[in-house]
């Protein structure tokens, strides 16, 4: 399997191959994905800097894309059109926002061809005075019969002057499809920390411990070892 290191860039995967791009920007950049016929593909973004990142991803048939990225600043925009029959995208957006950081994450998944699918998950943590504004589009156009997708975005305020947005849309052009998304924003619950304090955990243990099990069917998914250890490691290091 063939391992990507990237920043700017714009790369062609062939098709009935698999790859890994890995994306830790030091600067603004841009990154385009081109997917074979019959490809897997594994991406990688690492956003620990207040940097902007956009990337497109075009799918042939039958190919497929995990997308897994953690985000401590900055803004992003992911968009993946699915433009081969039987394509599927996968995509994970974890984040922590805290000081007083302002971070945007915006993702749209584009089903162009018939019996395309895909799901996008977005959760994070916004503390102290950041704010943190989540957009997303599944958009099904009129030759996309047979789509399935699911957007969901999900953020915990852990302090009074966090703040966070959640903003999915669908728009649909075709019937036979089975499209839906799920939104929330809510502060950390308050009956939780408490039970756990009674247990003997200090406030801050109680907090870290919630947010660990609110992200975890997020980072669960990420099926390397390694990354998923990262993207571990440094969320509960920036709460």
């Amino acid at each position: 399997m063939e391992k990507l290191i990237v920043s700017d860039a714009e790369l062609r995967i062939a098709d009935n191959s698999e790859a890994v791009v890995v994306i830790r920007p030091e600067k603004d950049c841009s990154v385009k994905l081109d997917i074979g016929k019959g490809s897997s593909v594994t991406c990688y973004t690492i956003n620990k800097r207040n940097v902007k990142i956009e990337q497109t991803n075009k799918l042939g048939a039958r190919s497929t894309l995990y997308a897994y990225s953690l985000w401590l600043s900055g803004s992003g925009k992911m968009t993946s059109s699915l433009d081969g029959a039987g394509a599927s995208a996968h995509e994970v957006a974890v984040f922590i926002g805290k000081d007083n950081d302002r971070l945007s994450l915006d993702t749209e998944l584009r089903h162009n061809a018939p019996d395309t699918s895909g799901d996008i998950l977005v959760k994070g943590v916004v503390k102290d005075k950041a704010r943190a504004d989540l957009g997303g589009m599944i958009k099904v156009e009129k030759r996309g019969g047979g789509a399935e997708s699911f957007l969901s975005e999900h953020a915990i305020l852990l302090d009074p002057g966090a703040r966070a947005t959640a903003d999915p849309k669908l728009e649909i052009g075709n019937n036979d499809v089975m499209s839906r998304h799920s939104a929330s924003v809510s502060q950390i619950n308050d009956a939780k920390i408490f039970y756990l304090m009674t247990r003997g955990l200090t406030r801050d243990d109680a907090k870290a411990l919630i947010v660990s099990g609110f992200l975890e069917s997020a980072i669960s998914r990420i099926e390397d070892e390694g990354f998923r250890k990262e993207f571990i490691d440094t969320t509960a290091k920036n709460l």
